[in-house]
């Protein structure tokens, strides 16, 4: 560009020849200005033709790289390439080692226009990342020609030789000078900005072209552009990005580029006509810039304002491999900052932290955390700094999120804080296996208002639909839980949900579900620029069911490790103390767990698992001493985790336990519903038990053959088959015929019928009863022939022959002995009761000839219909019981000697009254323990 009015033609001659040789020595020293550190850290930069280093024009001149732009190669500023998102992992990996210098910045038109259109931050980043392009730069695509490119160049060029580096300005006060008029438009430009009014573009392209002889652009230039003023009094440097889909610009100013009038500094650029642009100012005294974004359609000035000033205090731990970064700018030079005051201006800010590592292609980073501080201005003044405090350092970290029960939990005795406090134990428990220390979420206050937010936005049931299909990122799904969650360094959540099915024929059901939020992978992940978030890709869900609520216990525990991939064998026997009549309940469930060879990186939902195996499992008697639980016993059951010291013991004790008697085992796939499993990996098993003699006996699971832990013990338990301290029991016993042999002469014939009921207590041997009984029994008497004479003198002889019939009626009781087998494997015992009882009898001889009074054995009640008698009867019952759960059915044979008092007096035995009598017959019981 040249200036006709002011050179002569000797000039003019002289100012041509410089300006084509001056521009060639610039660009060669720029050249190796650049390249020269490239050499260094990596191979330089490949240059094409649709870059261009500085403006085009015989007369452009460009100042040198800005001295405050960051040094190249600086690998903790250049790490904001990988926090940029919207870029997929390759064009992150692109621009940072373009920033690096270690790969070429070929093809950077589409991605410098990907980055321009973002709407903060972000675009404004292209500052540090093509650093080493500047201070001015201008591309193209390979299909495209420059287009405005070069008018851009020409006119940004004209404003810096004549404006900037002449300083012309100064002597444009007089109304005859060529720029008067500009210089008019800019004084009326700070009157507005003094008086807060909005000012008129002083660079305005309708005041511009061949008509305007200060700058001297050209009519086709301004038609393509339009001017941006920037007031700059307060900025120490600034970056300006525009681009459209097959241009970009991208330029670099310091303070020496400025226009300085009267006191005061502006900056002045051109930029593509409905292009974005963004702005980057390093402010006075501020560590982070300011950032303007628009997309520019007529001639505008910028930032008419004193920047609204603020502060950030950030308190943070990291570990050295993880770089945080606000607004992409490098905040954290060490594992820990205490009260680190940033300044900033108004505006929303975006944390992140960056962690890096080693690969096969290099260096590679991720996002490990994310989080936008909305707009919000507070004075620093007053200490009212926005606050933000992070501990990422801990890594593997886990917190229970909360426990619910359902409404059709309402009367069961299972609480949501048994929920929460076996959750805790169980995760605490688990800390040397699944590698998470586990972290108090209650214990941060920050989440109490949070919980509920998230857990009910984790409820699938809730009707709502949640991840990519929304269109949400899932950041802002999970809620602020999941955020401050991982801000505190918690990269796992775990919540449990309880629900009661009521079942009219049996027990109710509970079904206890548990979930694992891998916040870890929701922040970590690479997401493309319209990506969203499908939650089960981050959410492993597993399901538990029982029937007892002594279990909860023990079924938080098998979700835990199967949310976690531990695999495991553990006992599911529902009581620990079970009667040797009932069969042992024992089951005891498989999981497979995640393999080892599992990558990390699989997201949770995706890592194999195994199958689960058939385990091996033991029995031997630990204890005789009846009613004494070993102290071993007592700890498997009041401590839910086994392992550790705990499992050695049980080892030992098991060894040295005696092998007699010895118990059998085997296994069969449970047929409960309760136990059934779609996946192999999970398998419950019912152990076969049998037992000779109710003993206390220590269960052991281990790992089978082919098993990496093969011969190891993994679980163990103790059952206790106990006799019951007391029976109640009741029979009925009948004979008759040759089943009664009778002490009366003439061998009457009769008919025996009883029934008893009783309670035995087994103390203190168990094998050997004592108790009570009572019950009634019925005797018929008949003689068919009558009564010999001579049996009573004094009757007359008439109706001796006919039959005689009489009826007891008695009330019997006294004590029991009972003794009996214990066979808990065989579903059959023997029994033997003797029972001594009293007898107290009515009997009925309203059918025998009064006139027997010898017979009768009364002389006083002459005429009596009814006599009383006591006696002493003698039983012993010997028969065979079969075992039904509780209740056992015995079948005996009956033998007894009725009247035995009256037996042992001979001289009584002719009397009605003498019940001597030998019983044989069948007797049907039924006992029982409540």
């Amino acid at each position: 560009m040249q200036d006709v009015t002011y050179m002569d033609p000797v000039a003019r001659c002289c100012h041509q020849i410089l300006s084509r040789i001056v521009p060639s020595i610039i660009f060669i020293l720029s050249w190796l200005i650049t390249t020269a550190p490239l050499e260094a850290s990596g191979p330089a930069p490949e240059a094409n033709g649709a870059l261009s280093r500085q403006p085009e024009g015989p007369d452009a001149s460009l100042p040198s790289a800005p001295e405050n732009r960051l040094s190249p190669g600086s690998q903790k500023t250049c790490l904001v390439a990988w926090s940029l998102s919207g870029l997929t992992i390759e064009q992150r990996r692109q621009l940072y080692q373009a920033c690096m210098g270690t790969a070429p910045t070929t093809n950077l038109q589409p991605l410098i226009f990907r980055l321009v259109s973002f709407p903060d931050w972000r675009a404004s980043t292209l500052a540090i990342l093509l650093h080493r392009l500047g201070p001015s730069v201008s591309l193209h695509a390979d299909n495209a020609t420059p287009d405005m490119l070069p008018a851009i160049d020409r006119i940004e060029g004209a404003i810096q030789k004549q404006l900037v580096n002449q300083k012309m300005l100064a002597a444009a006060q007089a109304e005859t000078h060529p720029c008067h008029n500009l210089y008019a438009n800019i004084k009326d430009y700070f009157l507005d900005l003094s008086e807060g009014s909005l000012p008129a573009p002083p660079f305005a392209s309708y005041s511009l072209g061949n008509s305007d002889r200060c700058l001297g652009v050209s009519n086709a230039d301004v038609s393509q552009v339009h001017l941006l003023t920037i007031r700059a009094d307060d900025l120490d440097a600034l970056f300006v990005s525009a681009g459209t889909t097959t241009h970009a610009h991208l330029r670099w100013l310091e303070r020496r580029d400025f226009i300085e009038f009267e006191g005061h500094r502006l900056a002045v650029v051109a930029v593509p006509r409905g292009s974005p642009v963004t702005l980057r100012g390093q402010v006075k005294n501020q560590e982070l810039p300011a950032v303007w974004h628009g997309i520019v359609t007529s001639d505008l000035t910028i930032w008419n304002k004193p920047f609204s000033l603020g502060c950030i205090n950030i308190s943070a731990r990291v570990d050295d491999k993880t770089t945080l970064l606000l607004d992409g700018h490098p905040i954290a030079s060490e594992t820990s900052i205490s009260q680190r005051i940033v300044n900033v201006t108004q505006g929303d800010h975006e944390l992140v932290a960056v962690e890096c590592f080693d690969t096969a292609e290099g260096k590679t980073c991720r996002v490990r955390y994310r989080e936008v501080a909305q707009q919000s201005v507070r004075t620093t003044t007053r200490n009212l700094c926005e606050d933000l405090r992070l501990d990422l350092k801990q890594q593997d970290t886990v917190s229970l999120l909360g426990a619910t029960t359902r409404d059709s939990c309402e009367g069961s005795t299972i609480w949501p804080e048994d929920l929460e406090e076996g959750a805790v134990r169980a995760l605490r428990q688990r800390e040397s296996l699944t590698g998470r220390e586990f972290k108090d979420l209650a214990a941060y206050a920050t989440l109490t208002g949070a919980l509920g937010t998230l857990k009910q936005q984790l409820n699938p049931e809730d009707g709502k639909t949640a991840g990519a299909r929304t269109g949400a990122d899932g950041m802002d799904l999970l809620g602020t839980a999941a955020k401050e969650a991982w801000r505190q360094g918690i990269d796992s959540l775990v919540s449990l949900d309880l629900r009661c099915i009521s079942n009219q024929n049996g027990p109710t059901q509970y079904s206890l579900a548990a979930k694992l939020v891998s916040v870890r992978e929701v922040f970590q992940r690479q997401r493309g620029d319209v990506e969203g978030l499908n939650l089960d890709q981050f959410i492993r869900q597993v399901t538990v069911s029982f029937d007892d609520p002594a279990l909860v216990g023990q079924s938080i525990d098998r979700v835990v490790d199967r949310l976690f991939g531990l695999g495991h064998l553990r006992f599911l026997n529902n009581s620990r103390r079970i009667s040797y009549r009932n069969p042992m309940d024992i089951r005891i469930a498989s999981y497979g767990g995640i393999s080892k060879d599992a990558k990390r990186s699989e997201k949770t939902h995706t890592r194999p698992e195994l199958d689960a195996v058939e385990p091996i499992v033991e029995a031997r008697r630990i204890s005789t001493a009846r009613g004494a639980t070993p102290r071993l016993c007592r700890e498997l059951e009041t401590t839910e985790y086994f392992g550790g010291d705990l499992a050695k013991r049980v080892d030992t004790a098991f060894r040295r336990a005696p092998r007699l008697p010895r118990v059998k085992i085997s296994l069969d796939p449970s047929e409960r519903p309760l136990d059934f499993s779609n996946t192999t990996s999970v398998k419950v098993y019912r152990v076969n038990v049998r037992a000779r003699r109710p003993l206390t006996y220590l269960f052991v699971a281990r790992w089978p053959k082919g098993h990496p832990k093969a011969g190891q013990l993994a679980d163990a338990t103790c059952s206790e088959l106990y006799v019951p301290d007391n029976e109640f029991w009741a029979d009925i016993g009948a004979t008759g015929g040759v089943g009664i042999v009778s002490q009366l002469p003439g061998s009457p014939q009769g008919l025996y019928l009883r029934a008893r009921f009783g309670q035995t207590y087994y103390r203190p041997l168990p094998f050997l009863g004592f108790g009570w009984m009572g019950g009634y029994a019925f005797h018929r008497s008949t003689l068919a022939d009558g009564l010999p004479s001579w049996v009573d003198v004094g009757a007359p002889p008439e109706g001796s022959t006919d039959p005689l019939v009489w009826n007891r009626h008695s009330l019997i009781a006294g004590p029991s002995v009972e003794a009996r087998s214990r066979w808990p494997s065989v579903p059959v015992e023997l029994r033997a009761r003797f029972t001594p009882a009293l007898n107290v009898g009515l009997l009925d001889v309203s059918k025998i000839n009064p006139s027997y009074r010898n017979f009768l054995g009364t002389t006083n009640d002459e005429g009596a219909s009814v006599l009383t008698d006591i006696g002493f009867d003698l039983f012993l019952d010997l028969g065979i019981g079969i075992r039904l759960k509780r209740v056992s059915i015995l079948s005996s044979l009956m033998m007894g000697i009725g009247s035995v008092d009256d037996w042992a007096a001979g001289e009584e035995r002719t009397i009605v009254t003498n019940g001597a009598n030998y019983f044989i017959g069948f007797n049907l019981g039924i006992g029982g323990v409540l």
